[in-house]
């Protein structure tokens, strides 16, 4: 049977969530992580982007992250994004960022 493809993107993100939700616990007891999709800056602060592939998501015009005070608000921010996807809050934006990169692998006419 054919899964659809709207569904397929949604879960293909969820999945990449929950691994970033595992790294975030994994970061809280001080276990090194790599490939996450946050990180902090001088002042403490951290920031969330969310990847779709490698593809950031403009999450509002020209914002491509999000703001957290704490890890833990990182974690929060998580478990809402996971949930907007659940809800289909992303779906325009995956179907578009899917084209795209479907795009980069079509053949080309020699």
């Amino acid at each position: 049977t054919r899964v659809n493809p709207i569904l397929h993107r949604r879960n293909t993100l969820v999945k990449h969530i929950n691994r970033q939700l595992k790294k975030v616990q994994d970061y809280k007891q001080g276990i090194k992580v790599i490939n996450v999709w946050f990180w902090n800056d001088e002042e403490g602060n951290f920031y969330l982007s969310i990847k779709y592939g490698k593809t950031e998501i403009e999450l509002s015009k020209n914002k491509y992250s999000i703001l957290c005070k704490t890890i833990e608000d990182v974690e929060i921010s998580l478990v809402k994004v996971r949930t907007m996807t659940n809800e289909g809050q992303f779906d325009s934006i995956l179907t578009e960022l899917s084209k795209n990169l479907r795009s980069n692998f079509k053949k080309t006419e020699k």
